[in-house]
């Protein structure tokens, strides 16, 4: 059974932890930018997208496919974004593992250039919820977070929904 949480876990993975640091940074620290985006795309869009509330994540990193896959037998996680390359294996075998083995944490997969075919069959395979490209801004990330994090909450609800509904015709 799937429980919204009120606290989305994070698990970052990754063979640089300077890197990953970055990122979770990124995640974690409401800049005065954030801000800016949101005025701005409130203007174009006449409306509000999901966005990423900072008090309200927390972060895990990973250095490996095994220690992620590891974590995630003692721990649930809303969303792991796992680079392309790792040292053990390659983000998208991971990911297609999370899929397999914890169906409702999305996946979102970070890589070097959005033109290679793997990274394509990967995202139908595993069913990526989307790629981050290198180089990218926080603002990047975090809003492309926001969005999976948003997904994965409809996808809960709509779970929840469906259960309701056959209990119901069952009375």
């Amino acid at each position: 059974e799937v429980v919204s949480c009120a606290v989305d876990r994070i698990l970052l993975v990754g063979k640089d932890s300077e890197c990953l640091n970055q990122l979770a940074q990124a995640l974690t620290v409401h800049s005065p930018l954030d801000d800016a985006f949101s005025i701005i795309r409130e203007k174009l869009a006449h409306r509000r997208g999901p966005e990423l509330d900072e008090s309200k994540i927390f972060i895990r990193t990973s250095l490996s496919a095994a220690q992620a896959i590891k974590a995630a037998e003692s721990d649930s996680f809303s969303c792991i974004i796992s680079e392309s390359r790792l040292s053990d294996m390659t983000g998208a075998e991971l990911l297609q593992q999370f899929l397999d083995k914890h169906p409702d944490c999305v996946r979102l997969l970070v890589c070097e250039n959005n033109s290679d075919d793997a990274i394509v069959d990967a995202v139908g395979a595993a069913h990526i919820f989307g790629v981050i490209c290198k180089p990218c801004f926080g603002i990047e990330v975090k809003a492309c977070v926001a969005q999976a994090l948003n997904w994965r909450r409809m996808n809960i609800e709509k779970k929840v929904l469906a259960e309701i509904v056959r209990t119901v015709r069952t009375y």
